[in-house]
């Protein structure tokens, strides 16, 4: 059994397969201003955020790495305390 999406026109559910396509524009907001971590300056607004970026060679965090860093960082120090305790009484 299929589903059929609906969206709505002019005040009206219709299947978006027979719905025409949206007249107008949208705004896109500007970033908030923060303090670059690096240099302690502010940053504000798209343009300079791209620029300070580029000029310190960072990148944005793709979704999900920072949850995939954490969650190795834990198992590393994990192992690590692991691999310690087992030294200290095997050893």
């Amino acid at each position: 059994m299929s589903r059929e999406i609906y969206v709505f026109r002019d005040g009206k559910l219709v299947p978006k397969s027979e719905a025409p396509p949206k007249a107008g524009f949208f705004v896109v907001s500007d970033y908030a201003a923060y303090e670059c971590p690096i240099t302690g300056k502010p940053v504000e607004g798209r343009a300079a955020h791209r620029e300070n970026l580029k000029q310190h060679g960072c990148r944005v965090l793709e979704r999900g790495e920072r949850e995939a860093f954490v969650r190795n960082r834990d198992r590393a120090i994990e192992d690590s305390t692991r691999s310690l305790v087992d030294r200290m009484f095997k050893g």
